[in-house]
Parts: structure tokens; sequence; C-alpha cells
């Protein structure tokens, strides 16, 4: 029975839950790493090693048995104080199926060492050697306190990272400080990853014998500590796999399906395979961009890919479509509350809906649900971007992903067209064996590669393009309804002065810390004519200030020196800093602020309260030295002017640019887009440029809505030209029903599928754009109507009071 209970049942259980996971699916995963698979081997191995010694009559032990025996009495005390609260679970569990017996395996095995610890004692008690007395017995309790320590040892790096993360969300500003400080010294990273998805009891919490009441930690607030200890994005890791697979535990729950934001990453899901194709037109400054995505699911469960794209600056999505039954279905374009509810909606019914809504700042959210389980999801999304301007050149860089909850398992296949010559081949375009650039009959200049979208960063190399600086206007037709237009786009010089007032807020977080001499000696190029402020958005804000005094000794090149020993880490809240920044640009007229950051993927507290709609706001240059989500600038979009510096070379060499643009000013070509009514000479005329400029055109009528406040119309606009924008979306459906259901209209792109009987594109004038209130909206309407069935049956009861003392005699 010895070599049963004690030698054969470790094993026996050990096997059992690395196959099946029974306890690690239901209440808590009992060998994590594996030292817990040593130390339970080792409580066999243990008892079956002094099992065997015990049998020979005259051994008398040695201190090395005594040892061993403790420690394995103090490995099997933990565990069986660990099941203790799964006792009664298991007496049922042994009527109904026998499996529950697995319960008390610890408790088995640690009655079973005590015995053999018990003979090795009395043994050890008849041993009348010189100074043998007592050793084997204080080796026994030696090795029991080592024995409890090597379990807590084996989760220190857990039980550190779980108690500073308690500390770290706490309400308390000071405790939350606390936490997070041990977090960044002693905290283990990949600790705290697995609490970003999960938060499940472990072994080193033997406290917490209440494992049904086991108060986890939400993982939401883990992802935002997460980023205040690392500086970077949750989900830019890869995905926090379990240390041994977990076959019964099939299905994945996706706590961010559905949601307005890319969330959790999901395991076993890749981009398999994605297609570029971009059509420049250097003349007009203008590129047509077809961005195909093909998406594979390992998994055993639906899934759904999320992903945060990063556009060029001032392009937008222009089309969407979804690959149904192997059938392509075009998209529906409504306001973003309208193809939200619609697509979440769907989502519940596990349909396949694929939806794009804006995500602030030249950033799209693009989400495909379901990709089937061992199958593929196949969508594209088309893109209406300009092009920067510098007299015999135009340049641009390409879309990319900022955030995903997938793995990209393959290269981006990009082929770029033109109709001049390519100025420089782009370098990434070389890791796919490019073709030369050659004028082929018909189609223009051409060169095709490959790019590894993992290293596809914010220091990308620009496609530049040779364009004719005395080009004529190019202009295209079309209709809106029964009204044929002609959009002239013609380009134009504009000098934009220098700024009166310089603020820079610069984000002390670890992404820009590789970046710090680049943006120093960027800094110490200010003009000393030109008044400057520098913010620091660190934990606590420090912000350098014409009211200082220290700033009337110093000078921007000093200050950039002292930025070089700044100590960036972990990712600080910016909004305290921007806001700083903002209040002190908008004491001068002519102001602007510089914001110098990396990835902003959390918001702190609600940083709108803190901000008007109203008064004098100076713009926000958003310069990202690393590609990332930037959710404070879409949370800010109704209260600040941000606009996104273009990226075009390295750190140092682009906010070169934007400082000499404060100092000295600059003259700048800009495209200048006109739409009027066609006249009977505009039937002849001939279209030099493709439809994506009428997109172009579009998005700049509802900047200047939204900049008025007139939503409406800006949604209007949108939805009548089938662009994205931060008031519309694209949503593509399964059924026409589906469609019909929510008010929507799939349709085909006419700026692709061209139905004016000259051959223009022709949109169809949308009368009205409804509008689904937001979550909170819907709340506050809940609010209102319930205080106002209170107040009528308020009313409605004092007038029976009074009616009925009226009435007495």
């Amino acid at each position: 029975m010895t070599i049963l209970f004690g030698f054969i049942l470790p094993f026996v259980v050990l096997a059992v839950e690395g196959c099946l996971r029974l306890c690690t699916n239901a209440f808590f995963d009992p060998i994590p790493t594996w030292w817990h698979i040593a130390m339970v081997a080792s409580v066999g191995f243990g008892n079956g090693w002094l099992f065997l010694k015990l049998k020979d009559p005259n051994y008398r032990g040695t201190p090395r048995e005594g040892l061993i025996i403790g420690l394995v009495m103090g490995i099997s005390l933990v565990y069986m104080l660990r099941f203790l609260p799964l006792v009664p679970l298991g007496l049922m569990l042994i009527l109904l199926m026998g499996i529950g017996f697995l319960v008390f395996a610890p408790l088995i095995t640690l009655l079973v060492s005590a015995g053999l610890a018990s003979r090795l004692w009395k043994r050890d008690a008849e041993d009348k050697s010189v100074g043998a007395l007592g050793k084997v017995r204080a080796c026994i309790t030696l090795g029991m306190i080592l024995g409890v320590l090597c379990v807590f040892c084996a989760e220190l790096p857990h039980s550190i990272t779980r108690n500073a993360l308690l500390k770290a969300v706490s309400a308390d500003p000071a405790i939350a400080r606390q936490g997070i400080n041990t977090l960044k010294n002693f905290g283990s990273q990949p600790e705290l990853l697995k609490l970003c998805y999960c938060d499940k009891p472990q072994m080193s919490d033997v406290g917490n014998l209440s494992i049904f009441n086991y108060q986890a930690v939400d993982p939401r607030e883990a992802r935002n500590v997460f980023y205040r200890v690392t500086g970077i994005p949750f989900n830019r890791e890869q995905y926090p796999h379990e240390f041994l697979p977990n076959e019964l535990n099939w299905w994945r729950w996706d706590s961010d399906l559905g949601q307005d934001a890319v969330g959790a990453r999901s395991e076993n899901l890749f981009l398999k395979n994605s297609d570029l194709s971009v059509n420049c037109d250097a003349n007009s400054a203008s590129a047509d961009m077809e961005w195909t995505f093909i998406f594979e699911n390992k998994d055993k469960s639906a899934a759904e890919a999320r992903t945060n794209i990063l556009l060029p600056p001032g392009a937008v999505v222009s089309d969407l479509t979804l690959w149904i039954n192997g059938k392509p279905q075009p998209a529906a374009f409504g306001s973003k509350s309208q193809v939200r509810s619609a697509y979440q909606a769907v989502v519940q019914r596990q349909r396949d809906p694929v939806l794009v809504t804006s995500a602030g700042g030249d950033r799209v959210l693009l989400q495909c649900f379901p990709v089937p389980p061992g199958g593929e999801m196949k969508t594209r999304i088309r893109i209406a971007s300009p092009m920067l301007i510098e007299n015999d050149r135009a340049s641009m860089v390409l879309p990319r992903l900022v955030e995903n909850n997938f793995e990209i398992a393959g290269l981006m296949n990009t082929k770029v067209r033109s109709l001049t010559p390519l100025k420089t081949k782009p370098a990434f375009l070389k890791s796919g064996s490019p073709v030369e650039s050659a004028e082929v009959s018909g189609t223009g200049y051409n060169a095709a590669g490959s790019i590894d979208l993992n290293s596809l960063g914010a220091d990308v190399e620009p496609i530049v393009i040779a364009r004719d600086h005395n080009v004529a206007p190019v202009t295209k037709r079309f209709s809106t309804g029964r009204q044929s237009k002609v959009l002239t786009q013609r380009i134009e010089k504009f000098h934009e002065s220098p700024v009166k007032n310089v603020v820079i807020v610069i984000d002390a977080s670890v992404a820009v810390r590789p970046h710090a001499r680049a943006i120093s000696q960027a800094i110490a190029k200010i003009a000393g004519r030109v008044p400057w402020s520098v913010v620091v958005a660190a934990d606590e804000v420090s912000a350098l200030t014409p009211e200082d005094k220290l700033y009337q000794e110093l000078t921007p090149s000093v200050v950039a020196d002292k930025l070089t020993s700044l100590r960036f880490q972990g990712g600080p809240d910016n909004a305290v800093a921007l806001r700083a920044a903002i209040n002190m640009a908008s004491r001068i007229p002519g102001s602007s602020v510089l914001w110098i950051h990396g990835p902003q993927p959390v918001i702190f507290d609600d940083p709108s309260s803190t901000f008007t709609r109203y008064g004098p706001r100076p713009t926000v240059y958003s310069f990202e030295v690393e590609s990332g989500p930037n959710l404070l600038a879409e949370k800010l979009a109704d209260f600040v002017t941000f606009k996104n510096v273009a990226r075009f070379g390295t750190v140092k060499g682009d906010l070169d640019k934007i400082i000499d643009r404060f100092n000295n000013g600059a003259d700048m070509l800009l495209p200048v887009r006109d739409v009027v009514p066609a006249t009977s000479e505009a039937n002849g005329l001939t279209d030099t440029t493709h439809g994506e400029l009428i997109k172009l055109w579009a998005a700049d009528q509802v900047g200047t809505a939204l900049l008025k406040n007139e939503t409406n119309r800006a949604a209007q606009t949108a939805v009548t030209y089938r662009i994205v924008t931060p008031v519309s979306g694209a949503v593509v459906l399964e059924t026409a029903q589906q469609f019909k259901n929510f008010g929507l209209k799939p349709g085909e792109d006419p700026t692709v599928k061209q139905s004016g009987k000259n051959g223009e594109p022709v949109f169809q004038e949308t009368a009205d754009v409804p509008s689904v209130p937001e979550p909170e909206m819907w709340l506050m309407m809940f609010i209102i109507g319930f205080l106002l069935v209170i107040q009528n049956r308020k009313t409605q009861l004092v007038a029976m009071i009074r009616r009925s003392e009226s009435e007495r005699p």
C-alpha cells in the first residue's frame, strides 16, 4: 500500500492533470511550471526511496534521508492545504464518477510520508552511536520547512507581481504609486502579462482557502497597469501560452468581442496573407490603395480579428469588401453608431460581418467576425491618400498595422504602380526581389516586393515619385443624384508664418528613451527669438516655463543637454501634461504645441472633463517616435485639434523639419479642390485623374463641417461619398435583410463601377442619416425616463391627496 499511495499515486495525479487539466480548467493550476512538476515528482521518488531503505531492518537512517522525507512532507502539506476547500466536492465526485479521489491525493501522500518519517524517527531514537541522536529528527523538521518554502519560492514572481498589482489598482493614489514602483523594481513582466488575460488562484494563495469566493483582478485594470509599468501596450507582446497544453478548454472567451478596441490577443489567430496594391498619381498628388487581408484561425472556436491601422496623413478609407461563400460582398456606409450597432447585433448571432470605424488621428479600426475554427476569412479595404508635394516630386508612406489581436505569419506582398518614374526605390521592397522600375506601355512604372509588417515601424522610407511641377489642374466628373458636377484640383503655394510661441510636451515613457538624444538635438535648434516652454509628461508632471526663475538662466541648448539625463520609464499619463501645455499656449495667440510621444493605449481618467469645447485652442502637432494606438488623441478629438506630423525619415530628421517650420515658417505646395455644377461644355471634358480624389474632397468637406459643429451635415456627406470619418463607418453584413433591419444600403463604390451616362461616378445623396445613441446616451435616456416616471407618480399622488382633502366634510 505504501508503494501504491506513496510512490505510484503522485505520478498518476501528475499524468491525469497534465493531460486533462481538470483542476486547471475548474479552479487553479497545481502545476504551472517545471518546478511544480519536479516537486510533485519528488514526492513519489522520496517516498519510494525511503520505503526501500526502511525494508532493511538494520538500517538506522542518515540526515540525508531525514531531509528528503521532510521535504516531501512539506510539499505535500502545502498541496493538502490548497486542496482542502475541494474536499466536499471531491466526495461527491467519488460517488458520481470516482475521479474525485484525486482531490485527496495530497492528503494521502502526506499520511504515507508521515508514516515513513515516523518509522525513521523511531530508528533514529534507537541509534545509540555517539553524536547520532537527534540528527535525523532535526533534518526532518528542516526538510519540512524547506519543502514549504520550495512551493512558495517557485511562485514568488507571481506572488510579488499579483500583490503589487492589487496595490496598483487601488483608488488611493499613494498606495497605487507604491504598487507601480514595486512592479517596476521587482515585478515579473511575464506574470503581469498573464494577469492581463486572466487572474486565477495559484498554489501560493494558501491564505485564500475560499477558492469559490476568489477576488480576481479585472484584466482591463491589469492592462492599464501593464502600460504604466512597461510603457508598451500589453497586446504588443505575444499571447501568454499556458505551460502545458489545455485541450479540454477549447472554448476561448473573448471579452473584447465586438467592442471598439483591439483588446486582448487571440491564441492561434493569424494574418496568413496580405496584399497591398498602390496606384500613385503624382501629378494629382494622390494615391489609390487596396489592402487585402486573409485571416486564419487554427483554434477550435470562432475568433474575431481586430487591428488598428495607421493611414497615411490625411488619408481615408473609401471602400470595404468581405468575401462571403467565395463571393465579394460590398459594404454599406452609415453613421458610426449605426454601423457599430449593426455589427454588434450580428456578431451576437455568430454571423459574417466586417466593420471599419475611425479610431482617431488617421487611424481606423478593422474588425472581422467570425474567423471560423480551422478556416479563413478574407476582406479588403480601399484607401484614398494624398501625397506630400515637393516641386518635382511627391512622397507618401504606406499604411501599417500598429495594434493587432493576432500574430502576423507572413509577409505583405506590395505592388506600386505610377504613371511617372519612381525617384527612389524603397529599401523595404528589396526584401522580396523587387522588379526594377521600368516603363511598361499602358501601365506606367512598376515596383514590387514583400514587406515584413512586424518590422515596419515609424521610421519608414517614403515612396518618392517624380511629378511635373508645371502640370495643369486635374479634373474629375461625377454626379450626385441627377446633378452633374466637376471636381477641379490645382496645386498652390502657401506660406506658413513662424510660430509666436512653442510649447513642447515630451512623453517620458520607455518608448521615447532610445530617441532622447535625437529629441534634445532638435530642441537645441529652437530660435532664441521664439518663446518656448517644455512640459515633461512623467508620473509627476514637470514644466519649465518663462515664469520660472530657472528659465531665465537657461537656453534651449542647455535644456536639451538636461533631457539626455531624464529618466524615461513606464508609461505615464500624458493628458495632464497636454492640458498644462494647452493652457500655456492659449495665453499667446499664434502658439503651437508639439507633442513628442510614444504609444498611448490607456486612458487613465476621462480627460475630456478638464477641456472645453470653446475658446482659443492651439493646434497640437502629434509627433510619434514609435507607432502604436493613440486613445488619448481619439478621446480629445472634439476638444483639441490634432495634426499628425508625417514621418518620412528618422526621428531627428523629421523633428528638424518641424522645428525649422516653427523657427522660419515654410513655403508649402498644397492641393486646392473645388466642385462646381457641370456645364454643357463639361460633356466633352476628359477626366485627368482617378475617382479617389472625390473621396479626398469629401473628407475635406466633412472636416469643415465638424469644425463648425455641424455633425449631421458631416455624417450625410460622409455616407453619400462612402468614406470612413469620425462620424461615419462601413459595415458588411451577410444578408440583405440584415442591412434593411438597420436602415443600411449596401452598394458598389461608384468610383469603381461607374454608371453615369458619360461614364462618371454617380453618388446617391443621403436624405438623412439615422443615429443610434451610444451606450452612455442610452443610460442617460433611461435615467431621465425613470426620473420622469417618478415625477409623474409624485404629481398624481399629490393630486389625489388634495382631492381627498377637498372632499372631506
